[in-house]
């Protein structure tokens, strides 16, 4: 780690909530000089997560935290925020802006079908509790979650438009149905129930704890949009604990799990039923859309490992929906 890093955030915690630093712990696989996360563990041996970001981030932290905040106010679980000493949910010093939690115990959750029907269960009750935040006082404060298809900039998927007839031929098809996708989900938005989302609900960000109940965690994707982008989310992303290369094959007990744990809390909608099969594939037309990955379409695109995977990702998700959409339409539970 950086000494300056080191010393800027020691800094940072000591005048802003009274911690004295024992020593941080990265919890990514890479330290970066404008964005971090870290387990902080004070003199005294208690342990927190910071959030530490530098330049215009301020609003992006007090986003989360109103998510957060909202949360606890509802004793759904989930990391709590600290407040500075200045009663401030997001501390700034140095030109760094810090979002300090507690710290959750537990283990990462796994790929099991048990592990999965749980998160299956938390999600549709974090939709439950959310159902009327469009009326609610405090569901003004939140953001838009990074699922809800307003983050698609019109200009980008014009972009994108404009740019199929020169891809590559076996390309087209697959940016062309991903457009469709996006402009369905757009279309139907009306239609759909908005809730509190997580945005990002699979195993790799969720903690297993006592009897195996999860709590889940990074809830930097997490807002409003419709809840059934975040069951699409989740019947894709469980998927992932297995190989995607060179194809990616769908696993009915998986999400015949995920299904039944929905349902002992929540029902989908007809509307949203019709909407399935798009809110799959709306992770992957966000990250296909990225300037960065349509410009390795003009070179040898075969050999970029992130679109191999969200290829192998989009040839499955058709299944994948069939296979949820007849389990919801049965209404199963365990």
């Amino acid at each position: 780690m950086q000494a300056h890093i080191l010393r800027n955030l020691a800094l940072h915690l000591l005048e802003h909530y009274d911690i004295a630093l024992g020593h941080l712990e990265p919890l990514a696989d890479y330290v970066s000089e404008q964005r971090c996360i870290y387990r902080v563990v004070s003199k005294e041996g208690e342990s927190y997560m910071l959030r530490a970001l530098k330049g215009n981030v301020r609003k992006e932290l007090q986003a989360e935290a109103a998510v957060l905040e909202y949360l606890d106010r509802r004793a759904f679980p989930a990391p709590h925020v600290l407040l500075t000493r200045a009663n401030e949910p997001v501390s700034s010093h140095g030109g760094w802006h810090g979002l300090l939690l507690t710290w959750i115990k537990g283990s990462m959750a796994d790929f099991s079908e048990q592990t999965l029907l749980r998160l299956g269960t938390l999600l549709a009750r974090l939709h439950t509790l959310s159902q009327r935040v469009e009326t609610e006082s405090d569901g003004a404060l939140l953001p838009d979650s990074r699922l809800r298809s307003t983050q698609f900039p019109q200009r980008i998927l014009n972009q994108v438009e404009q740019e199929l007839a020169s891809m590559p031929q076996e390309i087209r098809p697959f940016y062309g149905e991903l457009l469709a996708s996006v402009r369905r989900i757009q279309h139907a938005s009306p239609e759909l129930p908005v809730t509190l989302i997580h945005g990002e609900c699979w195993p790799h960000t969720a903690l297993l704890q006592g009897q195996g109940e999860p709590v889940l965690i990074d809830w930097k994707g997490a807002g409003l949009a419709p809840a059934v982008l975040d069951v699409g989310y989740l019947l894709l992303a469980a998927h992932f604990g297995k190989p995607q290369l060179p194809v990616m094959q769908p696993d009915p007990g998986k999400i015949t799990a995920i299904v039944r744990g929905y349902c002992q809390e929540r029902r989908l909608l007809d509307s949203e039923l019709h909407a399935l099969p798009d809110a799959i594939r709306l992770d992957i037309a966000q990250q296909a859309v990225q300037p960065e990955l349509r410009l390795t379409l003009f070179g040898n695109w075969r050999e970029n490992i992130t679109l191999q995977k969200l290829l192998a990702r989009f040839e499955a998700s058709a299944e994948i929906a069939r296979i949820a959409q007849e389990q919801f339409a049965t209404g199963s539970v365990v």
